[in-house]
């Protein structure tokens, strides 16, 4: 399992890196001990490691939040023009019914005086 770089393995042999991740395991599944005084100079080391990933973890929830709220906003603008676009339908339905009805009854009144009138 020869996963680090070989200017790294330099560095850290693996069996060192194999120490470290079962020590990490220990201390996350033991909280307790993660805090206790022994633990004070990995918890010091650890630390702006831990920072760096929360910071970027947090600029990455900042851009998750605003891209979801300038999509609620572009939702809600095209639900507000559906909606007006719905009464500007139904006013012009009404207007167009009562139209029909004013032209039924003019053509009704002129149909009964043309009745009326004498054809010649």
């Amino acid at each position: 399992m020869n996963y680090l770089p070989t200017e790294m393995s330099i560095l850290i042999s693996e069996e060192d890196l194999q120490k470290c991740e079962e020590v990490l395991k220990v201390l996350g599944a033991n909280q307790s001990l993660y805090e206790s005084v022994e633990c004070r100079d990995i918890r010091k080391r650890l630390q702006p490691h831990i920072q760096k990933l929360s910071k970027g973890a947090s600029r990455q929830d900042a851009l998750i939040k605003q891209n979801h709220r300038q999509l609620m906003l572009k939702t809600k603008q095209a639900e507000q023009i559906e909606a007006n676009q719905d009464k500007k339908f139904i006013a012009n339905t009404r207007l167009r019914a009562g139209r029909m009805m004013d032209l039924k009854r003019v053509t009704a009144a002129n149909s009964e005086s043309d009745v009326n009138v004498p054809l010649v």
